[in-house]
């Protein structure tokens, strides 16, 4: 091999990492943003989730930022990074949001068709303990014996999920490079 074609496939190399290197860094940083974004879609739901078991209020208006927290998952869960773990702990809370939404839903129908009767009080008593999964365990206990709830007193959805993006969020740039090049994609 001459000079020249060492110097050639030199460059060539040199060429594919500059090709390369850019688009993975940027995917690291860009899996730090959908971390940091579900995080705070995190503590919304929380503080709706609160906000229900504190109003009263057997069906609001409003409803949890359910979409924003669907499409950071998606993200997450497409980027190849995740561990099992994590994926399972970001679906299950995501589908407990998903299930407390359609219980305000519900209690509103059943307010409009039957107000006052033991099905709206019945659906309401459920909802309050979906409610409880989206809070934090130390306040669930508290709006259990509030509400006089049946709640299991260990950890809630909402601390499994918040240690879990607590421990993405404080993974680096090259540790998502590094889980992007190791970690096999999701389904």
């Amino acid at each position: 091999m001459t000079s020249d074609q060492v110097f050639a496939l030199f460059l060539l190399f040199i060429g594919f990492l500059l090709g390369v290197i850019p688009g993975i860094v940027r995917h690291g940083f860009r899996m730090m943003g959908h971390c940091c974004a579900t995080s705070d879609v995190i503590d919304e739901i929380c503080t709706d989730a609160t906000t229900y078991l504190e109003d009263n209020v057997m069906s609001p208006l409003y409803r949890t930022a359910a979409e924003y927290y669907n499409q950071s998952f998606e993200t997450l869960m497409f980027s190849g990074g995740l561990h099992s773990d994590e994926l399972n702990t970001l679906l299950r809370f995501g589908s407990q949001v998903n299930q407390f939404n359609r219980g305000l839903d519900q209690v509103h129908e059943v307010s409009l068709a039957m107000p006052g009767s033991d099905r709206e009080i019945d659906e309401t008593k459920r909802l309050r303990i979906k409610a409880l999964e989206l809070i934090s365990q130390k306040e669930a206990v508290e709006y259990a014996e509030k509400y006089k709830l049946k709640f299991d007193k260990g950890d809630t959805r909402y601390d499994a999920v918040r240690a879990s993006i607590d421990q993405l969020k404080d993974v680096p740039v090259w540790g998502w490079i590094w889980r992007q090049i190791t970690q096999p994609k999701s389904p």
